[in-house]
């Protein structure tokens, strides 16, 4: 099994090989920061935390669970400008906007439709790729 610090490499190789596809600039900060990456799109300085997200919720299957806090604090809006999450299961990443993980702790994020069809209040992969 892979400790948390690989993965969130992986994570953050997933997201600079992303950027350097669409021609943005991705840098890490020189001294502790609360994000993970600088990404410079050449009309904007992006901070982004980068995540790796294969946790499960008990009995729920097609979605994956991103813990976003430390420390029981969240994320505030003058710290990150998004959140990239790398989802192993589908292979792929989601930035995640401010609006959608401000205030939480975690959120889940659904990479194949609830068997129950459930849409209201689901975090849709799909919705986000990057």
């Amino acid at each position: 099994m892979k400790d948390t610090r690989y993965k969130g490499l992986i994570a953050e190789l997933k997201v600079m090989e992303r950027a350097t596809e669409k021609g943005w600039i991705a840098s890490r900060p020189m001294i502790s920061a609360r994000y993970d990456l600088i990404l410079d799109d050449q009309k904007q300085l992006w901070k982004i935390q980068v995540k790796y997200a294969d946790g499960h919720k008990q009995n729920v299957a097609g979605s994956v669970v991103v813990e976003l806090a430390r420390r029981r604090q969240g994320y505030k809006k003058n710290e990150i400008d998004a959140i990239i999450v790398y989802l192993p299961v589908i292979e792929t990443l989601c930035w995640l906007p401010l609006e959608v993980f401000d205030r939480h702790l975690r959120i889940s994020i659904r990479h194949t439709p609830a068997k129950n069809n459930q849409v209201a209040r689901c975090i849709m992969a799909s919705d986000y790729f990057w």
